[in-house]
């Protein structure tokens, strides 16, 4: 695991702030030059602190104003039972996150459609009829007032 020290964790603030920042501004606001700052940042590259460069979109102006949060159990547990589960998971367009619970359920998945009868249909048509899921809870989000900046540590 590569040892961050406060100039690492400054770049990582900047760019998870604005990934689309030039590396002359980036290395301005860290207090280094460009080449340092390029090195750096390819280092965090290597190390696989950063894992991919990619985009931030607003589901709300995209249209996808209803966010439910699904909470399920899982019937078979089995590698290649599980494996299969997670390759469909994968291939829904809806689920924009999904993550593996321990504890009483098993999985938690974060959905996002258009409105309550899309969320319906992607319940009824898809998740339900999943054959690995036996039990599903559903949370719908009423506001969002933290959105994700991922917590970079400061040891």
């Amino acid at each position: 695991m590569k040892k961050l020290d406060n100039i690492d964790r400054r770049i990582l603030r900047e760019l998870e702030a604005n990934s689309k920042i030039t590396m002359m501004v980036l290395a301005d606001r860290v207090g280094l030059s460009a080449t340092p700052c390029i090195r750096r940042v390819r280092s965090l590259e290597e190390s696989g602190i950063i894992k991919r460069w990619t985009i931030d979109l607003d589901r709300k102006a995209l249209g996808l104003n209803f966010t439910v949060f699904v909470f399920a159990k899982v019937v078979r547990h089995h590698e290649s039972g599980w494996q299969s589960l997670v390759d469909r998971i994968q291939q829904w367009e809806e689920v924009v996150h999904c993550l593996s619970l321990s504890g009483e359920l098993d999985l938690v998945l974060e959905v996002s459609v258009e409105d309550p009868d899309a969320y319906e249909e992607f319940l009824f048509n898809k998740l339900l009829k999943e054959g690995a899921i036996t039990e599903v809870s559903s949370n719908f989000v009423v506001r969002e007032f933290k959105e994700a900046c991922q917590r970079i540590p400061s040891t």
